[in-house]
């Protein structure tokens, strides 16, 4: 009975032992993750209100450098209270005074689409400038160039090149198509009409050219549940021409009542920072569940130097 007894007492120590060293470890984990988040440029952004979709905007607007923008254009209201929110100044979560200031009637009241309340608020933003001042939306101006080439009976190659002055480079994907099958070369018909033989086939390159700013934002449209077809987001993808590394996205929860609520990812070096609108900024070394996770349609690339 008195071995059983002290078997027990050991083991029991043992299990002490080895929680006690998971706590020590947590505690250490936590603390280097608070010294990570203390060290990362803009994470103290503070919640700017009620809409998780309008918060998801203004954190793809910080990562994409539009703080730095409205340090050399015009003072205005709205900057003023954009200024605020970037430096994590203003220690308030009321988007009130902000969204009296916004024109787009969504915008005041919640945006159901992050593209939504990203694009409103940059147009925004740009008209409140004025012409005297560079547009919020330039800073993502892009040339989007797209050439056919290979072409036989009589169809030339054909280059079509549209600059573009929006915030944001759209796509909408058809049936069974993924995102990368739309920035990749496919054989398309050709443009130019034939009487007799029909149509020839060839190759469509697209290509892209920033203008003004090293990141470039995508909005995807597609059908409920239809797969993105995004690489690795650890690693830089080549399309569109370019070297380009995801830094920022949306995920979309589902909540009750058939509503959806949003949360953005932002990338910063090694890490990547998850920030809910009601709850605290996590980081990860990398988005955990990728290949399950809801992605919603908004995505931020980088343009890496090679």
């Amino acid at each position: 009975m008195m071995e059983e007894i002290r078997k027990k007492k050991e083991k029991h120590l043992v299990e002490k032992e080895r929680w006690t060293k998971m706590e020590e470890e947590l505690e250490r984990v936590k603390e280097r993750e608070q010294e990570i988040l203390d060290k990362l440029p803009g994470l103290k952004l503070q919640n700017p209100g009620n809409s998780c979709f309008l918060n998801v905007a203004i954190q793809m607007m910080q990562k994409a450098g539009c703080g730095r923008h409205f340090k050399r254009t015009c003072e205005t209201p709205m900057h003023k209270q954009l200024k605020w929110i970037f430096d994590g100044k203003k220690e308030t979560k009321d988007a009130t005074v902000l969204r009296s200031l916004l024109s787009d009637k969504t915008l005041k009241t919640g945006a159901q689409r992050p593209f939504k309340a990203f694009n409103a608020l940059m147009e925004d933003l740009s008209t409140e400038c004025g012409a005297r001042h560079e547009p919020l939306c330039s800073m993502f101006s892009y040339q989007l160039i797209s050439t056919l080439k290979g072409y036989t009976g009589g169809c030339g190659e054909y280059q079509l090149s549209i600059e573009k002055r929006t915030s944001c480079l759209e796509y909408t994907l058809g049936k069974r198509r993924t995102f990368l099958d739309v920035v990749a070369s496919k054989e398309q018909k050709c443009l130019k009409k034939h009487t007799v033989e029909g149509d020839f086939l060839g190759q469509r390159e697209w290509r892209v050219e920033l203008k003004n700013s090293k990141f470039l934002l995508v909005n995807i449209r597609r059908r409920p549940g239809q797969d993105t077809g995004l690489l690795d987001p650890r690693e830089p993808n080549i399309f569109l021409g370019n070297k380009l590394k995801l830094v920022g996205f949306v995920e979309v929860e589902m909540c009750g009542g058939g509503e959806y609520h949003a949360i953005s990812w932002t990338r910063h070096g090694d890490y990547w920072t998850r920030h809910n609108d009601d709850k605290e900024t996590e980081i990860y070394e990398h988005p955990i569940n990728w290949t399950a996770m809801t992605i919603g349609h908004l995505f931020l690339f980088e343009k890496v130097d090679t």
